[in-house]
């Protein structure tokens, strides 16, 4: 399954990342930069540091 994580490098978002990854499920996630010092995001997880409110519509 495709999953889209908003808050992928916070808290609960790391580990919701983690989880699904580790299920086998390909996961995307959108966080504000930059990325926290430290913490250990999965490889396979796309990490988009940008802020939503500020991106174009990619028509």
């Amino acid at each position: 399954m495709k999953v889209l994580i908003v808050g992928g490098t916070g808290l609960l978002g790391l580990e919701a990342v983690k989880e699904l990854v580790s299920k086998g499920h390909e996961v995307v996630s959108l966080a504000l930069p930059p990325a926290p010092k430290g913490v250990e995001i999965p490889s396979e997880n796309k990490l988009i540091l940008e802020n939503y409110m500020e991106m174009e519509d990619k028509k």
